[in-house]
């Protein structure tokens, strides 16, 4: 659906950014919510975040709606 190597999906699953349900037989299942998550990754790589950087905004973004606060942490480094 996503469109994404298997490789960069087990990747990003190492990296703790796209968890995966496993099916009875231990192959792995991303829902419809893991592509939402891709396209977070995808958008948050093209201007050059780190993964670390990355997985923050995504525990930002799970959270609900930010607030200025939690922003400010991945935000700050990259307003220039």
């Amino acid at each position: 659906m996503s469109g994404a190597p298997a490789t960069t999906l087990r990747s990003y699953e190492r990296e703790g950014l796209l968890p995966a349900d496993r099916t009875a037989v231990g192959y792995r299942d991303y829902g419809p919510p893991a592509v939402d998550r891709l396209a977070l990754i995808g958008t948050a790589k093209h201007p050059g975040l780190p993964l670390a950087e990355i997985r923050q905004l995504l525990q930002v973004w799970e959270g609900g709606p930010p607030s200025a606060a939690r922003q400010v942490p991945v935000a700050a480094p990259r307003r220039q």
